[in-house]
């Protein structure tokens, strides 16, 4: 957007800030800057230094440029009286145009531009434009107030929110904490059961082949004797025969059989996840 200042205005605006004059101080280098400006940009550079060519300065507090100031005033007091002045026909802007909402003078009312509207008095216009800008400027600071009261709210509540956050987390952390102890019990439990038959089954195992060990020897005493008795004449042999026959067929019995005697899977695994999860659930409190 081109600048619409005036030369004059050029002359007395501030490098710094751009606009116009502000207790213009004047530097040792002869450059002018607000004051304010010179106290900012001093404060932020660190050094003092002119913000338009780097000069050092080295007085303390630069003066007011007089002559500068009573130009600003002037140049502003000018600038006030033409704003009361008709631009297109020089005469003092006493109406207000409320069709068109702008201060127009006398010869404008008569103009055709504003013939047919509806105008009043500058005083009066002023007056109703005031009070309605008073009720709006009243309805933005009760919307304000309005927001900052929303804003407490949702600050409060996030607040809560973050409080019943940590809570909670601490709530699930204790649950899930039960739950491993449970779990970590229930397994200790069935797998102390389970090491449990397996030294019973064991045990079982252990009789049952020192049994058949003491079968086999007492076989092979016999299957000696026999081989004794087969070598004897016919007829010592034949006396001995129905003792010896009685006695080999009370020896010759079939071994036990091993069936049945594993352990029993099923009952340790075939519902496992079903029992434990059932288990569980009838020691779970549930809590809102």
């Amino acid at each position: 957007m081109l600048s619409t200042r005036t030369s004059e205005e050029e002359e007395i605006s501030c490098p710094q800030c751009t606009n116009i004059y502000s207790f213009p101080v004047l530097l040792e280098c002869g450059h002018n800057i607000c004051k304010l400006c010179l106290q900012n940009f001093w404060e932020w550079k660190k050094s003092k230094e002119c913000p338009v060519c780097g000069c050092e300065s080295f007085c303390g507090t630069p003066p007011i440029n007089q002559d500068l100031t009573i130009a600003v005033e002037q140049f502003q007091k000018r600038k006030a009286m033409a704003q009361e002045i008709c631009q297109i026909h020089n005469e003092k802007l006493k109406i207000f145009c409320n069709s068109d909402e702008v201060p127009i003078c006398l010869v404008c009312q008569l103009s055709k531009d504003h013939r047919m509207h509806k105008c009043s008095p500058v005083e009066e216009a002023a007056q109703q434009k005031k009070a309605e800008m008073t009720a709006i400027l009243e309805s933005l600071r009760k919307k304000v107030r309005t927001m900052s009261k929303t804003k407490h709210q949702w600050e409060e509540t996030k607040a809560y929110l973050e409080t019943q956050g940590e809570q909670i987390e601490l709530a699930v952390k204790e649950e899930f904490l039960q739950l491993h102890q449970f779990l970590k019990e229930e397994e200790e439990r069935r797998l102390r059961d389970l090491r449990e038959e397996k030294g019973k089954k064991i045990q079982v195992m252990y009789s049952k082949i020192e049994d058949i060990e003491e079968d086999i020897k007492t076989l092979n005493s016999t299957i000696s004797k026999l081989d004794i008795v087969l070598r004897a004449k016919d007829l010592p042999f034949l006396k001995e025969y129905k003792e010896t026959k009685q006695r080999v067929r009370r020896n010759i019995q079939e071994p036990e059989s091993i069936r049945g005697i594993l352990i029993d899977s099923a009952k340790h695994l075939g519902i496992l996840k079903f029992a434990v999860c059932k288990k569980m659930l009838s020691t779970v409190k549930y809590c809102e």
